[in-house]
């Protein structure tokens, strides 16, 4: 490629997970970790949404028994050190996400280790759960005592946790490298902090992009830990990123003030250009 920036051509040159990238991995060295470690991260950070949820795991799996804590809260890559977490985009999260984090993990946290202040009851995560806009805390992460669940394709674009009574079935679409799906609806100069949280609806439209829709939900359903995207694929190509998104569908007529009413999942499937198998961590109801 004919780009004059030299970190992207150094991305451009290692596709794969070679020495390149090995050496920039920092989990192998979370070993033998002394101090009491506090990992915050933000489940809408667009600089890094894998990075706090996997260097809290690390350090738990290589330092058994070592003070080590994970918050997660609704916020865009370093929300949590401003004065105003109380939205992100057009999601209002309720209350001052920031400064509670502040007052009641950060400051109590350092006020014990650096200055020798009494021990305050951290709790070992702390993660926000969006939509019901509130904190929950864990002994554990992921939480114990959740069951896991599959959400199947069904003809006619709906989703369910019921297996289809049908036999096999596909779905096909016909992806333009020159035409890709955009991540924000807009045309931005720079990438915006928000984008996450941006109405889905301008890539649903498109004829390059799959989605499928539960039912509206008849009960609350609360989604927490790794989610694992599992595909049969068939490709007219060589290769392709499959790009899955995981969105809850607002009613038409949502309003914040409003008594919550009961909405669906939606599973969006763009872009495909090189295969790859997807995690994302979630915790929303």
């Amino acid at each position: 490629m004919g780009d004059s920036i030299a970190f992207w051509k150094d991305l451009n040159n290692h596709p794969n997970y070679d020495t390149f990238w090995k050496a920039r991995n920092v989990r192998p060295h979370l070993q033998k970790l002394r101090p009491a470690m506090l990992v915050v991260g933000g489940t809408f950070d667009a600089e890094d949404c894998f990075g706090a949820w996997a260097t809290y795991k690390a350090i738990e799996q290589q330092n058994p028994g070592i003070s080590n804590r994970i918050v997660m809260g609704p916020w865009y890559h370093g929300q949590w050190s401003t004065d105003d977490g109380t939205y992100l985009g057009h999601v209002k999260f309720g209350a001052n996400t920031a400064t509670w984090y502040q007052e009641n993990i950060e400051h109590p946290f350092f006020d014990h280790y650096l200055l020798g202040a009494p021990e305050k009851s951290i709790p070992e995560a702390s993660v926000f759960f969006t939509g019901e806009n509130q904190w929950r805390t864990f002994d554990s992460w992921p939480a114990k005592g959740v069951s896991e669940k599959a959400l199947y394709f069904q003809p006619g674009g709906r989703l369910s946790f019921s297996k289809p009574s049908t036999g096999k079935a596909s779905s096909r679409y016909t992806s333009d490298p020159n035409k890709p799906v955009p991540y924000a609806p807009e045309i931005h100069m720079n990438r915006t902090i928000s984008y996450m949280t941006d109405d889905q609806r301008f890539a649903a439209r498109r004829p390059d992009v799959l989605v499928f829709q539960t039912d509206v939900l008849t009960e609350d359903l609360t989604l927490a830990g790794p989610v694992i995207a599992a595909l049969q694929a068939s490709l007219s190509t060589t290769d392709a990123d499959f790009i899955v998104k995981i969105i809850d569908v607002f009613p038409d007529d949502f309003s914040y003030g409003r008594p919550r009413r009961l909405r669906h999942i939606r599973v969006m499937f763009p872009v495909p250009t090189k295969w790859a198998a997807t995690r994302c961590w979630c915790a929303a109801k």
